[in-house]
């Protein structure tokens, strides 16, 4: 079981980013096969998670891998991770840029999948004939 503010990983995926922070509801339930953890005071939660959806971690995990037929990252070498920690005000400064980052980063891919569909509908019409271009 996870509850709000806990973070959850797979271990066997988290080479592809299977990590996340309970955020939108107030517990939830996982195969046991996933770690469950929480951080120690005077660690932003959501500082954690930017790092651990970052390139820079994400990059750095195959170090840190272990396993013969699979390979895996334990609790205990996750936190062999070393993680540069600013004071908490900074903390909740850079997660609310990176946040903020995120979220329009969101907006502008639903954006631009809007602008595919609405190429795809021209191409439909454009190429069947169905509309016509007047040539000057």
């Amino acid at each position: 079981m996870v509850v709000n503010g806990q973070f959850a990983y797979n271990p066997s995926r988290i080479n592809v980013g299977s990590i996340d922070l309970l955020t939108k509801f107030d517990s939830g339930l996982l195969s046991p096969m996933y770690v469950v953890f929480d951080v120690k005071e005077g660690l932003v939660k959501e500082y954690l998670f930017q790092f651990l959806k970052s390139s820079l971690f994400l990059n750095y995990i195959p170090k840190l891998l272990q396993g013969s037929v699979r390979d895996s990252l334990s609790f205990d070498a996750l936190q062999l991770v070393k993680l540069f920690i600013p004071t908490v005000e900074e903390q909740r400064e850079i997660a609310d840029v990176l946040s903020t980052a995120d979220k329009e980063i969101d907006l502008l891919e639903k954006e631009l999948e809007a602008l595919k569909q609405q190429k795809k509908g021209l191409m439909q019409l454009l190429l069947t004939g169905i509309v016509r271009v007047k040539c000057d």
